[in-house]
C-alpha cells in the first residue's frame, strides 16, 4: 500500500520511522535501504517499507508485511499489500507524518494505538 505525503516533514523519513518502532535493512543483493517493522520476535511476519523521496514536499512510503521469505527457487514472497493489518498500519504511520508535519517537539503522537506493536513494546508498553 503506498502512502503519500504533499506537505513538508520536518525530519526526514528515516528518523520518523525510527521512531515509530521502524528499522532500517539493507538488501545484499541490489544494496537498497529500506525498513522492517517486526510483528514478533522471529524475522518474519514484518512490516516492510521502502521510502521514496520524490521531491521536497512530496514523500512516498511503500508498505507491505512480509509473511515469510521467498524459498528457493522463487523471486517472489508471500506477502500482502492491502490486508485489514496493513491498513491498520499505514493509519498508524500517517499519523506519525502528520504529527511531524505539524509537532513543535521531537516526541512521538500520544495516542496508545500510535506505538510500535512488537515484542519490545509488549514488555516495555
Amino acid at each position: 500500500m503506498d502512502i503519500i505525503y504533499k506537505k513538508p516533514l520536518k525530519q526526514n523519513s528515516p528518523t520518523i520511522l525510527r521512531k515509530a518502532g521502524y528499522i532500517p535493512i539493507r538488501d545484499r543483493k541490489s544494496g537498497k535501504e529500506s525498513f522492517v517493522l517486526k510483528i514478533r520476535g522471529d524475522r518474519y511476519p514484518r512490516f516492510h517499507l521502502y521510502v521514496e523521496e520524490e521531491a521536497e514536499e512530496r514523500t512516498k512510503w511503500h508498505l507491505h508485511l512480509d509473511n515469510k521469505e521467498h524459498g528457493w527457487g522463487s523471486k517472489r514472497h508471500d506477502a500482502d499489500y492491502d490486508s485489514p493489518e496493513v491498513k491498520s498500519e499505514t493509519e498508524r504511520l500517517i499519523r506519525w507524518m502528520k504529527h511531524f508535519t505539524q509537532a513543535k517537539e521531537d516526541t512521538p503522537p500520544k495516542n496508545d494505538q500510535d506505538k510500535p506493536i512488537g515484542v519490545l513494546a509488549k514488555l516495555f508498553g
